[in-house]
């Protein structure tokens, strides 16, 4: 491997998406890690931000340069990028979620129809040809036949990895059986996390005869969160829900450790996914937690032990039957979970790939 240094650009607003910009950090730490000299580089999605953005996309110097996708400017980035491989770099585009699924987000997020209706016009008429240019697409679920097209040769996907070198995580402690079954869930809550199943679930379990009881701790914030109070308080399930806020650092990794199970995005077919490489399930496995998700991640077999998969619709019979299998169910050790999140989710196994595929 002959790369010395890597750049990584994103047009992100460190404030308000901090998992994201959390993400980046981690990737270039992981580069650092193997000996690449590496920086991240976060703009504004201002004007002023962009101007700067395309600046010092132009003058980038580094062997690798990394750039965040975003496919309302990547028709003007196309001609930088033929710049930068006129110059030798090595371009490397990193789409968090497939274009085609990010159309219906749009869809969902963009309230003024005209506007919705222009980003979907860019995207639609960017097609592909806007990557063209690139060494390498990395992609973390199956994409689009439009928005893929001459673009399967370059294209890697991957799994989300984790940092997981020098890390001190704080593994699960919690003791089970137990009389209370605690959940857990991390995110900016949003109606395709699908939480609401949970406390449909949750509506339900109290009614059994279960020797313990469910509770449920969120931890975030988000467009979805009064929603579930709402729900909660109509469910009559307040006392087993809790709403804690934002939550980082030590006090998040002691409530991770004293939970029993994370919880994953359960609403994926919200956003039109089957596939997905959530980070939060490879965080909570990192701490020990077995997960519950849905659908298909890259990164897991179907008969991995410490996933468990639900359907992927709004039903929650299987979610409830789940919950009562747990009365005989002896979960793996956390330093067992831990293990595999280190040997299968490491995020400087997943940038090393990268370099041998550049190379």
């Amino acid at each position: 491997m002959s790369f010395k240094s890597l750049n990584y650009l994103g047009l992100v607003d460190v404030d308000s998406a901090v998992g994201v910009a959390k993400k980046i950090k981690n990737t270039v730490d992981a580069s650092n890690a193997l000996g690449v000299d590496s920086n991240a580089y976060f703009f504004k999605t201002d004007f002023k931000g962009l101007l700067s953005f395309l600046k010092s996309l132009a003058k980038c110097r580094s062997d690798i340069v990394v750039i965040r996708f975003n496919d309302l400017v990547f028709p003007l980035v196309f001609f930088i990028l033929i710049y930068l491989r006129l110059k030798n770099k090595r371009v490397i585009i990193d789409i968090p979620t497939p274009r085609v699924i990010g159309l219906q987000e749009i869809s969902v997020l963009i309230k003024n129809p005209i506007y919705r209706v222009f980003r979907k016009g860019v995207s639609y008429l960017s097609g592909s040809w806007v990557l063209f240019p690139a060494n390498l697409i990395i992609q973390y679920a199956d994409e689009g036949r439009w928005f893929k097209l001459g673009l399967t040769d370059k294209t890697l996907k991957m799994g989300n990895g984790i940092l997981v070198r020098n890390e001190s995580t704080v593994l699960r402690n919690s003791v089970w059986p137990a009389n209370e079954l605690k959940l857990v869930a991390v995110a900016n809550i949003s109606n395709w996390h699908g939480f609401d199943r949970v406390l449909k679930a949750i509506a339900v379990t109290n009614n059994l005869q279960l020797p313990y009881r469910v509770t449920f701790t969120l931890i975030g914030e988000g467009d979805e969160l009064n929603n579930l109070r709402k729900l909660s308080q109509t469910l009559g399930v307040e006392k087993n829900i809790h709403f804690i806020g934002k939550k980082v650092g030590g006090e998040l990794s002691e409530i991770l450790a004293g939970s029993h199970v994370g919880i994953s995005s359960l609403g994926l077919f919200r956003k039109g996914l089957n596939e997905a490489s959530d980070l939060k399930t490879r965080e909570y496995m990192l701490s020990g937690l077995p997960v519950i998700g849905v659908g298909v991640d890259p990164d897991f077999h179907s008969e991995c032990k410490f996933r468990y998969v639900i359907p992927n619709d709004d039903s929650i019979e299987s979610l409830i039957q789940l919950i009562k299998s747990f009365e005989k169910t002896n979960f793996s050790t956390p330093r067992e979970i831990n293990k595999f999140a280190h040997s299968h989710l490491s995020l400087e196994a997943k940038v090393e790939k990268i370099f041998l595929t550049l190379s």
